[in-house]
């Protein structure tokens, strides 16, 4: 639910912005609503949005008004009993909330600042369990670990390894990327000059990450997911846009893997950021007449693992030229078991 009320709030100061989410959650605390409960609700409305916005985005990229999902519509029906509909400042509070974590996803990069703001807020209002050892790991000693343990060299292999297998394909592309790749994997993304940086993304990049094998990470006890997070930084920002790097955990806390999903799509990882932008492309092309049937025949972007390996000398020619893809898993994390195991990915 999105409150219609015009929202104009000041920019917070880097590092307050799990302060100001904290300020409009307390708002909600109501006698049938404990602090616990209301960040609970918080929760859900945020992996909603997020799990919904592909979909708003290709509606408001064609033109069509935005529509909610039966998922959606349920949770909302569920939260009219403890904030009904005319509360309009308990909506207004969340909107807020929600805008101000969306906030700090966009700008943490590019100031360094923490990526785990809905973790910080969790240990300030949402009653951590210290029964369950839920002492987060500050992002600061995060970041030093990931700094210390992080290794480029598996994710450069497994691209030079796609490329090798493109050129078997044939095709005087395929000639030029078993040329170019170990050139290019050696040299940091600080060496490359412009047009090299703009052929790397626009060209090699889409052309050898569907036949990549992704490198995956994995955290036993994920928490809200700081660990996968702070190794997530590590990486350069195209390998977590094609989703050349994958990142799983599970937690015995339902509240945590829902911490730590939310934390995924707010970044844009597992694919959830290139899911975005194919949703407005698609929308795009909708709103200008393409058909849906001609729409899944463009050379939308893909996400690493979309093309089997052992099929890629096949497939490869066609796959380049015209955009199709074979069935496979959804992108979207996948819950299994998740009462008893709180399994994400």
């Amino acid at each position: 639910m999105i409150n219609q009320r015009k929202v104009a709030m000041p920019e917070p100061k880097p590092g307050q912005h799990s302060v100001e989410i904290i300020k409009r959650l307390e708002r909600n605390i109501n006698g049938n609503r404990r602090a616990w409960q209301v960040f609970e609700d918080f929760l859900e409305i945020a992996e909603r949005g997020l799990i919904d916005q592909p979909m708003h985005l290709e509606n408001v990229a064609t033109g069509l008004p935005i529509s909610e999902c039966e998922e959606t519509i349920a949770v909302w029906q569920k939260l009219f009993q403890w904030y009904p509909r005319k509360n309009e400042d308990a909506w207004q509070n969340f909107t807020e909330a929600y805008i101000l974590l969306v906030h700090a996803a966009e700008i943490a990069q590019r100031i360094d600042s923490t990526w785990d703001v809905v973790g910080e807020v969790f240990m300030e209002f949402g009653a951590p369990s210290s029964w369950q050892g839920q002492f987060f790991t500050p992002w600061s000693v995060a970041k030093m670990g990931a700094n210390i343990t992080h290794d480029d060299t598996l994710l450069n292999r497994r691209l030079i390894e796609a490329a090798r297998r493109v050129s078997k394909a044939g095709g005087a592309k395929g000639a030029m990327l078993d040329s170019v790749a170990l050139m290019l994997m050696s040299m940091g993304d600080d060496a490359k000059d412009a047009k090299t940086s703009e052929w790397f993304d626009r060209w090699f990049l889409p052309t050898v990450t569907p036949y990549v094998e992704p490198v995956t990470v994995y955290d036993c006890a994920c928490g809200s997911g700081v660990m996968l997070l702070a190794t997530a930084s590590m990486f350069p920002a195209w390998a977590n846009r094609y989703g050349l790097v994958r990142y799983y955990g599970q937690d015995i806390d339902l509240t945590c893997v829902r911490m730590a999903r939310i934390n995924m799509m707010l970044h844009g990882l597992n694919g959830y950021a290139l899911k975005c932008e194919v949703a407005a492309l698609r929308g795009n092309a909708r709103k200008h007449g393409v058909s849906l049937e001609d729409i899944d025949r463009l050379a939308l972007p893909k996400q690493s693992g979309e093309i089997s390996p052992d099929s890629c000398a096949v497939l490869a020619p066609a796959l380049v030229q015209n955009g199709d893809a074979p069935h496979r898993a959804d992108i979207e994390v996948n819950w299994k078991n998740v009462k008893q195991l709180g399994l994400f990915a």
